[in-house]
């Protein structure tokens, strides 16, 4: 299943991309450049695979690698997701 995370998002390096910033479980922030078909700009949404749900945590994948941590999978509080 997929959904849409909330993020800051501004423009990337390319053309076609977006650097991308997200609050994750732990009061912590991560970054990364994703694909344009893979971000919303306003508000600022980036679309990811959900894997697991827990009461107020989501383990979700992301589009690509993070720069902060070496795993694309991580865990956002519930609250960062939107159903759109």
């Amino acid at each position: 299943m997929v959904s849409w995370l909330k993020c800051n998002v501004t423009k990337g390096m390319m053309p076609e991309e977006f650097a991308v910033v997200m609050n994750i479980s732990g009061g912590r922030q991560i970054s990364l450049f994703a694909a344009a078909k893979f971000v919303r700009t306003d508000p600022g949404r980036l679309l990811v695979t959900v894997v697991d749900k827990k009461r107020d945590e989501v383990l979700v994948y992301l589009p690509s690698s993070p720069f902060e941590i070496s795993s694309r999978a991580v865990t956002v509080p519930a609250r960062e997701l939107v159903a759109e």
